[in-house]
């Protein structure tokens, strides 16, 4: 799974356009540690984080999801 964070282009938000986390792809064993290490990168910006995944390794996902919840993040499934 990778991680990015992506910023509205939409007309006239500018200088407060919408940010969010997205979050594409199988889960995989390294995942935590991607979210981790992109979560310390925004400090205390708390980001909303849409996911669109498959599925993939449970123990991962299940870290994921102690992260998200520790962090307060707000969540979303992308269709």
């Amino acid at each position: 799974m990778g991680f990015i964070v992506v910023r509205s282009n939409a007309p006239g938000c500018e200088p407060t356009c919408p940010e969010w986390i997205s979050a594409q792809g199988h889960i995989e064993a390294g995942t935590p540690a991607l979210l981790k290490a992109l979560l310390k990168k925004l400090g205390h910006r708390k980001l909303p984080l849409v996911l669109n995944s498959q599925g993939g390794e449970t123990e991962a996902a299940m870290a994921l999801g102690h992260m998200i919840r520790a962090g307060g993040l707000d969540t979303m499934v992308a269709k």
